[in-house]
């Protein structure tokens, strides 16, 4: 209707338009109006939980699909997708490099590891302003490899190694930010 289309747009939005994710929300909706779906789905995944008879495993919740998928990674692939968490909006290979630093089996290695992520379609690449490739997660993939960090432990190392990227890009940038190269 004209009163709820923009909250069923906002329910497409933050499940990224994945089909599965849609289809869950909507058989949520003989219990939940759009604003009040939109309102729970704000704070966690978990309203879309439910056995759907019929199906794969895999494809009863949203978080079993992603789960599936994570699965499949050998460990020192999941190791580089948990830490990608860490990122909010994207980032680059060498963002992706320095969160490797430390780790001697990804370190050097963030590349390959990308490319095997794109592989299972747990990264999306796109083309940044200067010419070099950017990736991101999904929010609903990006928010399962948050929960793997804090469940392996790691989140602080990720979230330091992330803070010290930025860091050194600042510092970088500062010596640019007036004359001639602003």
């Amino acid at each position: 209707t004209k009163e709820n289309a923009r909250f069923v747009a906002e329910i497409c939005i933050a499940l990224d338009g994945l089909p599965l994710g849609i289809e869950l929300a909507a058989a949520r909706i003989k219990l939940f109006t759009p604003e009040a779906l939109v309102r729970r789905l704000s704070k966690s995944l978990d309203v879309l939980k439910g056995v759907t008879r019929g199906r794969p495993t895999r494809h009863q919740t949203l978080r079993q699909a992603v789960a599936w998928s994570y699965e499949l990674l050998d460990p020192r692939s999941q190791r580089f997708f948990r830490r990608l968490g860490a990122f909010p909006g994207g980032w680059t290979i060498d963002a992706a490099d320095a969160l490797c630093a430390g780790d001697s089996e990804l370190e050097g290695n963030a590349f390959g590891q990308l490319t095997e992520l794109a592989d299972h379609s747990l990264v999306r690449q796109a083309d940044g302003s200067d010419g070099e490739p950017r990736f991101t997660l999904l929010e609903t993939i990006r928010a399962y490899a948050l929960d793997q960090l804090t469940e392996a432990g790691e989140e602080q190392q990720a979230r330091e190694l992330h803070a010290l990227c930025y860091l050194d890009l600042a510092e970088e940038a500062k010596p640019k930010l007036t004359g001639a190269e602003q």
